[in-house]
């Protein structure tokens, strides 16, 4: 079972976005990124985003983000 997430950080809307992550669809996070839609119903823009893939097997289930 894959138990990823892709983490969006969208620059131009100031939001962080968490999707579900299948590197079996997928071909990248790049990809991932360049197709998928925020809620908003915008594309995600490659220059005003960045992005990581976060797997839960080898952060315990959880999603390392930490609010300082």
């Amino acid at each position: 079972m894959v138990n990823q997430k892709i983490i969006i950080m969208d620059f131009s809307t100031q939001e962080v976005h968490i999707f579900p992550y299948d590197p079996n669809i997928w071909e990248s996070g790049e990809a991932f990124l360049i197709e998928h839609y925020s809620e908003h119903g915008q594309t995600f823009k490659e220059s005003q985003c960045q992005w990581m893939i976060v797997d839960l097997h080898k952060t315990e289930e959880r999603l390392p983000l930490y609010i300082h």
